[in-house]
């Protein structure tokens, strides 16, 4: 009986498909006629519905409206091929170049715009309509779509780009530059014009080439200079751009990198340590100049510092090393902080980091816990010296503390991370309270003796508490935990 059901089922849903099939197959039909008709509104609006349906059999059809006398059909046209993009399809559409060329000059800016879209769809087949999107640029409302364009058109639009970025126009001459951004190594050959583009008067057209050259890469480094000098500029979104542009180019960019690590402008180090850190393991040889930026006055530079140290990796564990030994707290800080970056790489800094337990600055204390946590079991060597830190009389340092036995994982770890951590669960403070938690949580099925304590929490007058309580007891799984969040969930 239950396989004659199943039997039924099947051809209940053949029919279906089946059935959807005859549908669509006379909607298709019944679009195609549409486009004889007499308004041209009507036969722009089967176009479109036929490209969002993307029927083969719709093809025919659509290349002949290619010749439709009005303009945004032809155009929809063209935009519905593309959608369907068979072989036919995209052979038609060659054809259809010189007709969307002409409707850049449309009096409609939806059929501009639209045009100039599908010719960047169309991409390197549409290579002669490359004048004329360049023209496009100065149509502030078909600007984007042109940019977009000439990036899809891809080498065959590389020198029209380049004399556009000495245009008279500074509009035409930014999105010039963003036209080049959009081909990416593709447009290698601009980088002398968009070195010059650097020193434009203009701030968007400057920001713009920095974009571009960081998009090239690698093949851009013979801008390295000329984006050094502008880590300098006023504006600070193309300091920013040139600092991505440097680290995107790499490692080449190292050494003019390290070189301007000696300029006196705070911006400068800033944006020069962000440029480094993107590049990360490529960086080495900058280590020791990024040593000494940890004792600079800004925090922001010592902070810049630190993380691009940590992004380097291993090979920065000796410097920092040493540098948790300077004289200057912000300095032991941020290296505590880089190696906390690096994680279990820095293994060999456990000894040092636990020596920094009982420094002085809270900020230290906190940062040194964070980076022994992350070392996971590497760190199993600083369990007793973390055990004594759970009197710290910080409430923050003593949870970090708890966190990173938790994290180390031995069965001693854990079970002194447990104890804290049920304290931890009264603290006056709801967001220590929510991290302990949280904590908990991932300790898991270890953490069975604070489900009693946890099913508690569920009724903490802070809502983020309660949901680390429920995770949590749902992760340690045992029947009295779970029975507590069923019911809990079921008073909600």
């Amino acid at each position: 009986m239950r396989s004659v059901s199943w039997i039924l089922l099947l051809v209940c849903l053949f029919s279906l498909v089946a059935s959807a099939g005859e549908i669509q197959e006379s909607q298709v039909e019944s679009l195609i006629k549409q486009l004889q008709d007499e308004d041209a509104e009507v036969r722009s609006n089967a176009v479109e519905a036929l490209g969002q349906i993307r029927s083969k059999d719709a093809v025919p059809a659509l290349i002949q409206a290619l010749q439709d006398q009005d303009p945004e059909v032809h155009v929809r046209a063209a935009s519905a091929l593309v959608q369907i993009g068979t072989p036919k399809t995209l052979k038609a559409l060659k054809t259809a170049v010189p007709d969307l060329i002409q409707a850049l000059q449309d009096r409609d800016k939806g059929v501009r715009a639209d045009a100039a879209s599908v010719l960047g769809m169309i991409g390197e087949g549409a290579k002669d309509a490359v004048p004329a999107l360049i023209q496009a640029l100065r149509d502030e409302d078909v600007r984007s779509n042109a940019k977009f364009a000439l990036g899809m058109i891809g080498k065959d639009a590389v020198s029209h780009l380049i004399q556009a970025l000495r245009d008279e126009d500074e509009v035409v001459r930014s999105y010039a530059a963003l036209a080049l951004g959009n081909m990416g190594e593709g447009a290698k050959d601009a980088v002398p014009a968009l070195i010059q583009a650097l020193q434009d008067q203009n701030e968007n057209v400057r920001d713009s080439a920095a974009w571009t050259l960081g998009n090239i890469g690698e093949g851009a480094v013979d801008a390295v200079p000329a984006l050094i000098k502008l880590l300098q500029d006023q504006n600070w979104d193309i300091r920013n751009s040139a600092a991505m542009a440097l680290g995107m180019i790499g490692k080449d960019a190292v050494p003019a990198l390290i070189q301007a690590l000696q300029d006196q402008d705070s911006w400068v180090h800033m944006n020069v340590a962000w440029a480094l850190g993107s590049i990360g393991k490529g960086a080495v040889d900058a280590i020791p100049a990024l040593i000494k930026l940890l004792q600079d006055q800004n925090w922001d530079i010592r902070n810049s510092a630190a993380m691009t140290l940590g992004n380097i990796g291993k090979d920065a564990v000796p410097a920092l090393i040493q540098a948790l030994q300077d004289q200057n707290e912000n300095v032991r800080d941020s290296a505590a902080w880089a190696l906390g970056q690096i994680g279990e790489g820095a293994v060999d800094a456990v000894s040092a980091l636990i020596q920094l337990l009982q420094d002085q600055n809270e900020w230290v204390r906190r940062n040194a816990v964070i980076a022994l946590g992350n070392m996971g079991g590497g760190a199993k060597d600083a369990v007793p010296a973390l055990t004594q830190a759970l009197q710290d009389e910080v409430v923050y340092v003593r949870y970090y503390v708890a966190e990173a036995l938790g994290k180390i994982g031995t069965p001693k770890a854990i079970k002194t991370a447990m104890s804290v951590l049920i304290q931890l669960l009264q603290e006056r403070d709801e967001y220590v309270r929510a991290n302990a938690a949280s904590v908990l949580g991932k300790i898991g099925e270890g953490a069975k003796d604070a489900v009693s304590t946890l099913i508690q929490a569920l009724q903490d007058t802070d809502g983020h508490v309660r949901i680390n309580a429920v995770q949590a007891l749902d992760s340690i799984g045992t029947p009295e935990a779970l029975k507590a969040v069923e019911e809990y969930q079921s008073q909600q």
